[in-house]
């Protein structure tokens, strides 16, 4: 399945966030990544509704986790 993302099915909504957390990154192609750097992180986070205010140690392993997921699928 290679098709481009806008043209997937969307994930049914108990998997939404998920989706949403594995797309925040366009990479190797001089993409983007929602999650490069704390900040970014932690708006992410704060759009979904997690409080959260990342250290760099801590953006690596959610980084970290998304490239574990992405890996998966």
């Amino acid at each position: 399945m290679d098709d481009a993302p806008a043209q997937r099915e969307p994930a049914p909504v108990a998997l939404a966030l998920v989706q949403d957390f594995v797309n925040t990154a366009e990479l190797p192609l001089g993409g983007y990544d929602a999650l490069a750097d704390p900040a970014a992180t932690s708006e992410w986070l704060r759009e979904r509704g997690f409080e959260m205010t990342p250290d760099e140690a801590h953006r690596r392993r959610i980084v970290e986790t998304r490239e574990h997921l992405r890996s998966l699928i």
